[in-house]
């Protein structure tokens, strides 16, 4: 009797064992992807800071329409607020783990006269 509770205490510890590993992997993958994610941005900013003054229209036109989809614009009583969604929203998620959200960027505040 004694035997099969230890048998069945170490097949526990075995399937917990398991689960714990899945996580780590899981944790290990997500860490990666944020370390991918801080390195992207860091080429488009150092990219975009070194280059931008050389560009023309249409080439900046190029790369805004690549990291934006489109531009929320919301007016309120004393300010109006613009914000940018796409490509970027996606990395910027990913920095902050939350998978199914997007935390757009907000570009700019503006007071309203």
């Amino acid at each position: 009797m004694e035997f099969r509770l230890i048998k069945d205490e170490t097949r526990e510890l075995k399937l917990r064992f398991n689960t714990y590993q899945d996580q780590l992997l899981q944790l290990k993958e997500e860490a990666i992807t944020h370390e991918e994610n801080v390195h992207v941005i860091e080429k488009i900013k150092n990219f975009i800071l070194q280059n931008g003054n050389e560009l023309g229209y249409e080439d900046r036109r190029f790369v805004v329409n690549s990291l934006v989809d489109e531009l929320l614009i919301r007016y309120g009583d004393s300010e109006i607020t613009i914000t940018a969604v796409g490509y970027l929203d996606e990395l910027r998620s990913g920095l902050k783990h939350e998978n199914n959200a997007r935390a757009h960027m907000i570009v700019g505040n503006l007071k309203r006269k």
